[in-house]
């Protein structure tokens, strides 16, 4: 039984690892290279006002996956407190998807990536954190 809750324990720190993989490239782009930015979001011109989103944007992106590191660092530590955090990260992803895919839909902007991925991979993280803590509660 242990086995199994450091198994889906230990999928669960991958995931939330890769998963932070994509705001920490999107975070470097948008301080450091804004014209590989522009590509990524598939922009055309680069604007004065977007240099400044851009280095706005990327500090965000950057700060926000404080939240998933935090929880990777607890559950490696055994703590409670990183399944609270994963299920935090998780919703949050969620609802970021849900969220661009409404906003998307009433500005007529078709960009499935963009709001899927976060939908998906919320939903992933939700429901492994929802097994892994079960079985951690069942260990405890």
């Amino acid at each position: 039984m242990g086995q199994t809750m450091k198994s889906l324990t230990k999928i669960l720190i991958a995931i939330l690892a890769i998963t932070n993989l994509i705001p920490l490239k999107v975070g470097i782009l948008c301080l450091f290279d804004q014209s590989k930015a522009l590509q990524f979001f598939g922009l055309e011109s680069p604007s004065t006002d977007l240099s400044k989103i851009f280095l706005v944007l990327g500090g965000f992106v950057l700060a926000s996956i404080v939240m998933p590191i935090l929880s990777i660092l607890w559950l490696i530590k055994r703590k409670a407190e990183g399944f609270i955090l994963a299920y935090v990260v998780g919703f949050v992803a969620f609802m970021r998807g849900i969220l661009t895919l409404l906003n998307f839909n009433i500005h007529k902007i078709d960009d499935t990536w963009l709001t899927v991925t976060p939908i998906v991979i919320g939903f992933l993280i939700l429901m492994l954190t929802f097994i892994a803590s079960k079985q951690h509660d069942k260990q405890s």
